[in-house]
């Protein structure tokens, strides 16, 4: 790991996030859940759920949080596989901005704004630190913490251009336990040194999980991968 390059993505996270990232310059369009459903992007994220028997297991849940979700644009597959579920997004990088001017946040409120109006869905996105985020009012309730493709080491991490110090799942996950016995973990992990270092921090945070593989085989028409899908 450079020390350079870690300097260099906690100047800019922490520039996108007090300064440049605090401007709008341009609102995310209206949002049609019915085209959104059928993206590619969704349409895989409904296949990940099917396979990992999460829609199965989980379909009671009275809440579902989703930790590092970007623009949160395969969000109606949430919607359709948690049917009583309040649902909130997290991004800590919500600052990031497109080549179109808009910020991962703005496509992710409007896609919470499209959930609430078109689908009568109780939705909210969240510009944070999930290690920030209170759990309060859904501690000891029926509910699931997603982490898709989270980061467990440092240079995916700096890849994706934030500073190493957000590379540390175990701290996730410990902070994922405070919202009570009643909660499910759902997370994917790419590829097997992923779900290596991933399962040395759940056994750190004290979760005992069950894999599943979901080869790329699967998804290569929609979602072409070369790396197979690990989900606990």
């Amino acid at each position: 790991m450079s020390w350079l390059e870690d300097a260099v993505n906690a100047g800019g996270f922490a520039l996108r996030k007090r300064f440049l990232g605090r401007i709008l310059l341009r609102r995310a369009p209206q949002l049609n859940l019915e085209i959104a459903a059928a993206s590619d992007e969704c349409t895989y994220y409904r296949h990940v759920l099917k396979r990992s028997g999460a829609e199965a297991a989980f379909g009671s849940a009275e809440w579902v949080i989703d930790v590092g979700c970007r623009n949160w644009a395969y969000a109606p597959v949430l919607a359709q596989a948690f049917p009583r579920a309040q649902l909130i997004g997290v991004e800590l990088d919500g600052y990031r901005r497109y080549l179109n001017l808009e910020r991962r946040m703005d496509h992710a409120e409007a896609m919470a704004q499209a959930l609430r109006s078109q689908w009568s869905r109780e939705a909210r996105f969240e510009c944070a630190d999930f290690r920030a985020v209170s759990l309060e009012s859904v501690r000891d309730r029926p509910g699931v913490i997603c982490f898709f493709y989270p980061f467990v080491s440092a240079r995916p991490c700096l890849k994706w251009g934030l500073p190493s110090s957000y590379s540390n799942y175990v701290d996730l996950l410990a902070h994922a336990k405070s919202a009570g016995k009643r909660m499910s973990l759902l997370a994917t992990h790419q590829g097997e040194w992923e779900r290596d270092a991933a399962d040395i921090a759940y056994r750190k945070a004290g979760f005992k999980v069950q894999w599943i593989e979901i080869p790329a085989r699967e998804t290569q028409s929609f979602w072409p991968s070369p790396h197979t899908t690990w989900a606990a």
